[in-house]
């Protein structure tokens, strides 16, 4: 499961930020320092509050899940498809780390679009096709358990948003570093 998230549903949308247009104005800025990180601290703890809340946030799915059905398999998939519908929803936000991602133009990648759906329909087949159960040992999920997934992975994406938020307020985002 940590694979198939890792290539397929991971893999496609990175890639697909490999094409995300230029931003307008990027040749204005003098370029980085040589002495200069190329990833800040301020991303460096970015890296770090999406890491500790997304495994806070699927330990809470799994136990949640656990403790509703008593089916470890169930709450396996449940876990497995919230991490992957987190990274679905906040390579949105992770597009541009100067702006909110209610700012971006979510047209403006087809490529990153195509890739979330791709991904999505392989999730999908993960969960609920025979290769599926065989392959990663997942069981299908009902409509309520989808929302908790849903509703997991919105958390996750505004935490994202509210720490971008802190970076911008504090003007702690270095020019021509990476966050």
């Amino acid at each position: 499961q940590i694979l198939w998230i890792n290539i397929l549903n991971d893999g496609l949308p990175n890639a697909a930020l490999a094409l995300e247009p230029k931003e307008g104005d990027i040749l204005k800025e003098p370029p980085r320092q040589r002495e200069m990180p190329i990833v800040s601290v301020s991303g460096k703890l970015l890296i770090g509050v999406v890491s500790t809340f997304k495994a806070g946030i699927a330990l809470a799915v799994f136990i949640t899940m656990l403790s509703l059905t008593g089916d470890l398999a169930t709450s396996q998939t449940a876990t497995f498809a919230m991490i992957a519908v987190a990274s679905f929803f906040y390579v949105f936000s992770l597009r541009h780390f100067r702006t909110s991602i209610i700012h971006s133009h979510p047209l403006r990648n087809p490529w990153l679009l195509v890739a979330v759906g791709v991904g999505t329909v392989l999730l999908l087949g993960a969960v609920y096709a025979p290769f599926g159960h065989i392959l990663l040992g997942t069981r299908p999920l009902t409509a309520g358990t989808w929302m908790l997934v849903a509703g997991a992975a919105g958390v996750l994406l505004f935490v994202v948003e509210l720490y971008k938020g802190v970076i911008r307020k504090k003007h702690l985002v270095a020019r021509g570093s990476i966050l």
